[in-house]
């Protein structure tokens, strides 16, 4: 899944990205904290969504004060279709005059960006002074994962590959308060919010996660074997994925 939203547009199924994001989006504790981004924008009277998806936090926050903007074609039409407006463009080079907007958030954006500061760069470029960034993103750190009859140490090089190969910028979320306040953004703060799951099948791919990552954990027949047998076991009994979304907000 990580791989799949870091260029929708290249991947065998884009209209499957698509609809997966809405999906998830829909889950009650990613509405918990888009909630509060919206809480965060809703002073601003024009706001930029850098990588809106399919367009909902868009008409969430306004379809008359916000605009999304997504470097993926299929997400692009998706917001469309909804009547959000969106265009197609890169974070890294974000075509708007500087100080153009009073709010601008970015939600699981920035853990899938090739160039983290230049990112965050071309975003506060864009905000006028006194105007409201935010960031949302899951740290990967924080990643909890119990499969019943799977070894602790197999559990462990698998979280370990979700968060250092799995994204670009996994755990980057833990720095960005600090990285906000040296960009001379004021008033940072940041919000916590877990979400759990109990479906191996909602975990974005997690039973395919060590084929997939084969040669990078050296994992034998033994561990696949291993790991394939407990997921299909935890259907039933225990299974468990955790992880802490920070929404992490910022005036300039």
């Amino acid at each position: 899944m990580s791989y799949t939203y870091s260029d929708v547009d290249s991947t065998s199924d884009p209209a499957g990205a698509v609809e997966w994001q809405e999906r998830v989006d829909r889950w009650p504790q990613v509405r918990a904290y888009k909630r509060r981004v919206l809480e965060l924008m809703a002073q601003a009277e024009r706001v930029l969504d850098v990588g809106c998806g399919p367009g909902g936090d868009v008409l969430a926050v306004g379809a008359d004060r916000c605009v999304g903007l997504d470097r993926s074609l299929a997400m692009c039409r998706a917001a469309a279709a909804k009547g959000a407006t969106a265009c197609r463009a890169d974070v890294h080079r974000l075509p708007f005059p500087d100080g153009r907007f009073a709010g601008l958030f970015a939600d699981r954006v920035v853990q899938h960006v090739e160039d983290p500061d230049r990112a965050l760069g071309e975003m506060v470029r864009v905000l006028r002074p006194g105007g409201r960034l935010v960031v949302a993103d899951p740290d990967q750190e924080t990643l909890v994962i119990h499969i019943p009859d799977v070894d602790q140490n197999l559990l462990d090089r698998v979280k370990t590959l979700r968060r250092d190969i799995g994204y670009r910028n996994g755990r980057l979320i833990s720095s960005l308060p600090a990285r906000l306040a040296a960009l001379g953004l004021a008033d940072v703060s940041v919000d916590p919010f877990p979400l759990s799951l109990t479906d191996p099948d909602d975990a974005f791919g997690l039973p395919g996660w060590p084929r997939l990552w084969r040669n990078q954990g050296g994992f034998s027949d033994g561990d696949l074997l291993e790991w394939e047998r407990g997921v299909e076991g935890s259907r039933e009994r225990g299974f468990l994925y955790s992880l802490i979304y920070f929404v992490v907000s910022a005036v300039r």
